[in-house]
């Protein structure tokens, strides 16, 4: 019998219908689900076509009796955004694959036909046994799919409302209570778990000015409209992003779809670097190379840890680590944002 109809990372983000032909072809629709709250397309928006169009394009040669899974994802960002539209595409082709896994490579072109982004990844066959048991099935016969909200931002998509709770920032120092994993679903409140950063949720757009203060000068101005503070604050040095679990977000193994942790991983590196408020970011993601450790469980929040590596003039390099209340991290990634031209 088939599933009951459900949405999916797909439909969120109007991706497909996916072309399996000399290789994978997966085109998305632009179109403001792809934007951050300050109206620049993000990098994050890209991680489901080229999760899929690499992770498929290597699950189509895996063994009899197996299922693949996607372990590495590396993608370098060519052309920034914005990028015209009616769609982006992502394409793949199998550069080789053995017994126990397979890589292949690929790169997203945007409405005009340059390439924006390249990419490639590994996947590595396992047994169809476990949560993989079912997908063969699913795969032949697919639920129906759930046409989706009219989604705004990025945000919005991975089901975040009040970005002021779901990223806590850190500042360091003695006097900070530090970073806290929130409780699984059906336990205490994130809000008595999760002590309020400093400054506190209400001067969250302070804290975002501080972020992006790489030049030493106060970004505050720019960011609130209004004149430079007369003490730039220190820049947090964590991020917390709290991803809620929906069913949504699963790929046929139930788990959260890879391109989905890639997307949350961009966001917590965006948002330590400040790029999350209500004005154009200053930089962008020009890479991000992410190792897929473990399956990440959709029965309690994916939690998106960000640390910075090195705050740089022109480019920056941030360490970000998923993992669920337990702590043991699902993915590990480096992100690297440079500076716009």
């Amino acid at each position: 019998m088939r599933a009951a109809a459900r949405e999916y990372p797909e439909t969120r983000l109007r991706v497909g219908p996916m072309d399996r032909g000399d290789g994978m072809r997966v085109p998305m629709a632009v179109g403001p689900w792809m934007t951050a709250p300050g109206g620049e397309q993000t990098v994050a928006a890209l991680g489901v076509i080229i999760d899929d169009a690499i992770g498929i394009e290597v699950h189509n040669q895996r063994p009899a009796g197996t299922h693949s899974v996607t372990t590495e994802l590396s993608v370098d960002v060519v052309f920034p955004p914005p990028w015209p539209g009616p769609e982006l595409v992502a394409t793949s082709r199998l550069a080789g694959a053995g017994p126990a896994d397979g890589v292949s490579r690929g790169e997203v072109r945007d409405g005009d036909g340059r390439v924006v982004a390249i990419a490639s990844g590994r996947s590595r066959f396992v047994p169809a046994t476990g949560i993989h048991a079912g997908v063969a099935e699913v795969e032949r016969e697919p639920p129906e799919r759930i046409e989706p909200a009219d989604h705004r931002t990025i945000l919005q998509v991975l089901d975040i409302a009040d970005l002021g709770r779901s990223l806590i920032l850190g500042f360091g120092g003695d006097a900070d209570p530090g970073l806290r994993r929130p409780p699984s679903v059906g336990g205490p409140s994130a809000e008595a778990f999760v002590p309020a950063p400093r400054p506190t949720a209400d001067d969250w757009p302070a804290q975002v000015a501080a972020a992006v203060a790489h030049n030493g000068k106060a970004a505050g101005a720019v960011l609130a409209g209004g004149p430079a503070p007369s003490a730039t604050p220190a820049p947090p040095t964590t991020a917390q992003l709290i991803v809620p679990p929906l069913e949504a977000f699963g790929n046929g193994s139930g788990t959260m779809h890879g391109g989905l942790l890639f997307a949350g991983t961009d966001l917590a590196a965006a948002g330590l670097a400040g790029a999350l408020g209500p004005r154009a970011a200053a930089d962008y993601t020009t890479s991000l190379r992410i190792n897929l450790l473990r399956p990440a469980l959709l029965s309690e929040p994916v939690i998106f840890t960000a640390s910075v590596v090195n705050r740089g003039r022109s480019v920056s390099v941030y360490r970000v680590v998923s993992h669920g209340s337990a702590g043991r991290p699902y993915t590990v990634a480096t992100v690297t944002r440079s500076s716009r031209p």
